[in-house]
């Protein structure tokens, strides 16, 4: 027998249920969806057209849902350019990403947080007049001003503490290689100014060699493990991580990854072996010291490869250059991405000396040693210059 009167008929012929009012959204009672999304960008990284490389990954509750990678279509004539450039783009991608997570969660979660790693691409997306540093940038990579003054994109900088993990190796009080060396070239990195105070980078910190000298704080927390002092140590990228456990691997040597650790502790911390930890990039400090080169073993008037270390700020070597004493027209030659921290230059015509070198970091600042190695040069010796990156 059929029950119910003209009440539950009209509800059975809507579709409708008993609990009124519940939703049959099957997303709604997802939780933890903020979004954030973090850019980046190198400076005139293709040796070929000299343009940038933008770099975008998104985090949906934590979780990485959307990430690229790609060149830019002009040549960034600054390292705010190329950054700013490279937020325009994530801006547009977060847009479309927080309109797609609305409609299949039914509500607006709010702004997207978007974190830049450039102060003055965070301030020139937040002023709305154009003046020196913007006039030369195409207007639609402006449009990520747009989005800030209608509060869809909230701009943060990306200088705060990021989650990592962090293992270490070689002997307990070390500084990781055996040979207190490392992917990036440097050499006797037990001793000052690196102390020993090293660490391998996984790709994203290591960046194909372009991160080599970058400085980091890290640090573990009680969380983490009870012997974890929380007290911020710096970390220089001296080598290579070439099997990660996390999006960022810190491999640390075991003096680094001891100093994380409540006064004695250490070796408490070490058998731990591997441990949740936080970094942020700081610049580098070396006192009394000026940019250094290192003519490498094998160099010769046809061959000249020279590492460069002890770069004041961002630590990293973006491009250098050189003018041979040789060279009638005294113009700067590129030198080209080895290996490591390493640039070489590669020619038909004998090099002769002295050479002065145009170093430019990851900002874009550059310095001129002037006349640094002199014409009398040899290869597997250092050359001091005079010059360094301010703070």
């Amino acid at each position: 027998m059929e029950g119910g009167g003209e009440e539950d008929k009209a509800k059975k012929e809507s579709g409708s249920s008993e609990s009124s009012g519940t939703s049959t959204n099957p997303y709604s009672h997802v939780r933890g969806t903020e979004l954030v999304g973090y850019s980046d960008s190198d400076l005139g990284g293709d040796m070929d057209d000299r343009k940038s490389t933008s770099g975008t990954i998104f985090f949906l509750g934590g979780s990485p849902v959307s990430w690229q990678s790609a060149k830019q279509k002009i040549v960034a004539l600054s390292s705010c350019q190329a950054e700013y450039v490279a937020a325009a783009g994530a801006a547009c991608q977060g847009i479309w990403l927080r309109r797609l997570i609305g409609e299949l969660l039914g509500r607006d979660d709010g702004a997207t947080r978007l974190c830049i790693d450039n102060k003055s691409a965070i301030a020139l997306s937040k002023n709305p007049v154009f003046h020196d540093r913007s006039k030369y940038i195409e207007l639609p990579y402006h449009f990520i001003r747009q989005c800030v003054e209608d509060g869809s994109i909230n701009v943060h900088s990306a200088g705060g503490w990021l989650d990592a993990r962090a293992t270490w190796y070689g002997t307990a009080d070390g500084a990781g290689p055996d040979d207190n060396g490392g992917a990036c070239g440097f050499k006797n990195v037990n001793l000052p100014p690196f102390n020993a105070m090293t660490s391998c980078g996984n790709e994203p910190l290591f960046k194909d060699g372009k991160g080599c000298g970058s400085c980091y704080q890290i640090r573990c927390v009680g969380k983490a493990h009870p012997a974890c002092s929380g007290v911020p140590e710096t970390v220089i990228i001296t080598d290579m991580n070439y099997y990660p456990v996390a999006r960022y691997h810190f491999d640390l040597s075991g003096t680094a990854f001891g100093a994380m650790a409540k006064d004695g502790r250490n070796d408490e911390l070490r058998h731990a072996g591997i441990i949740d930890m936080q970094f942020k990039r700081v610049p580098c400090q070396y006192p009394g010291l000026s940019v250094t080169f290192h003519v490498e073993k094998g160099s010769n008037p046809n061959y000249l490869a020279i590492l460069v270390e002890y770069a004041n700020g961002d630590g990293d070597v973006a491009q250098v250059d050189l003018m041979d004493g040789g060279e009638p027209t005294g113009a700067w030659r590129p030198m080209r991405h080895s290996w490591g921290s390493i640039w070489r230059l590669d020619t038909r015509r004998p090099l002769r000396g002295p050479f002065s070198l145009r170093v430019t970091n990851g900002s874009g600042r550059s310095l001129v040693a002037d006349k640094v190695i002199p014409a009398d040069w040899q290869a597997d010796a250092v050359y001091s210059s005079d010059v360094q990156f301010d703070d």
